[in-house]
């Protein structure tokens, strides 16, 4: 994925211990909507790379792209560190006009970050923290719900077919211990699992791997920042392919001095190959990895 798939709306107005809790069983989630006045404190003091974002304000725009093709794109974003947006947009193949509706849904816990699964729309995971600081990932399926639409961009013409109502579809896959962070996060863009850096209460950071097919599962601890110290200072998460090394989930650091982790999965089968590879951009330039036309979106 070729943009960064953290907040692209910060929100003042818009924006063994570890795996102690995680989830064996379906369930839904707790009803109680967290409010924006509870979200957004939550969310600034739970990683000091959020609290640089929102110091910028918020970021203009239509969103992140999730998923393209002739005449159809869903964008997504999120807002008031508390609510997820969806907005499907439709081009008219006789005037080229666009009409789009969105679909929003609130959660009952501080939103840190949203990615889509790629390989299609609809299919979004939210990773955030309760309010004990528990790390939670929920799925967040848009499947089609009763009701009228509110179409923006129409013009008086008719609305398109393809513009129906959707509600969200939640299920929570993990639940870690209290007093956690939830740093970065990706989806795989078949919907077999995500990996996630967590934070814990001494600061360490842990990539897990959590199955999001069967929920009784244990998670699995894929590296730590003991081994990789540079995973201490993982800001973002991005999943893609690569022309050599095939699928790649990349976590980065700050681009001041930017580091990267790579976990290659070169047959996506699932299973990552052996060590990541750690190292700096000159370091991934010197591997001739570092070619922008070599790495190809999932997000058509």
């Amino acid at each position: 994925m070729m943009e960064t798939p953290i907040m692209k709306q910060i929100a003042y107005s818009s924006v063994a211990g570890l795996l102690a809790t995680a989830c064996g069983t379906s369930s839904a989630p707790p009803p109680e909507v967290m409010t924006e006045h509870e979200a957004i404190p939550l969310a600034l003091e739970s990683e000091p790379s959020v609290g640089r974002l929102a110091d910028q304000g918020y970021t203009e725009g239509d969103g992140v792209t999730a998923w393209r093709e002739p005449g159809f794109k869903q964008r997504f974003t999120a807002v008031n560190f508390n609510s997820v947006l969806v907005t499907d947009s439709v081009q008219d193949a006789t005037t080229g006009a666009w009409q789009s509706v969105t679909h929003q849904s609130s959660a009952n816990f501080s939103v840190l970050h949203v990615t889509s699964a790629g390989g299609g729309p609809d299919r979004y995971a939210v990773f955030g923290l309760t309010r004990d600081k528990k790390p939670v990932v929920e799925l967040w399926n848009l499947v089609p719900d009763q009701g009228a639409v509110v179409v923006h961009g129409a013009g008086g013409g008719p609305t398109s077919p393809q513009l129906i109502p959707k509600k969200f579809q939640k299920t929570r896959i993990f639940e870690g211990a209290p007093d956690q962070g939830a740093v970065a996060f990706e989806y795989d863009p078949a919907g077999r699992f995500v990996v996630c850096a967590i934070r814990d209460p001494q600061g360490e950071v842990s990539l897990v791997q959590i199955d999001a097919r069967d929920l009784a599962a244990p998670p699995v601890v894929l590296h730590d920042s003991t081994a990789i110290p540079e995973l201490n200072d993982v800001q973002y998460a991005q999943v893609a392919d690569h022309v050599q090394l095939g699928r790649v989930f990349k976590f980065g650091t700050a681009f001041a001095s930017h580091r990267r982790i790579m976990l290659v999965d070169s047959d996506n089968d699932g299973v990552f190959d052996g060590p990541p590879l750690v190292g700096d951009d000159d370091f991934f330039k010197s591997m001739d990895l570092d070619v922008y036309e070599d790495w190809i979106s999932l997000y058509h």
